[in-house]
């Protein structure tokens, strides 16, 4: 019978998450500083997209406010 470690498959999904995040959100603050926005609207923005891993960085990309 084969063993499987079910520990390493759960790591290398986390791994993937953390990567995933850092790049959705390099992404989300990339086309924020090219957005012209007031600073509040700026400040918001990125703290949303910084405390809210993930979800915070993909509503802004769905969202994609024109200004």
């Amino acid at each position: 019978m084969i063993y499987l470690d079910w520990t390493f498959a759960v790591q290398i999904a986390n791994l993937i998450i953390v990567i995933l995040w850092i790049i959705l959100g390099w992404i989300a603050v990339i086309r924020l500083r090219k957005k012209h926005f007031g600073a509040l609207e700026s400040l918001l923005w990125a703290l949303f997209i910084i405390f809210i891993p993930i979800v915070g960085a993909a509503i802004f990309l769905i969202v994609s406010p024109k200004r």
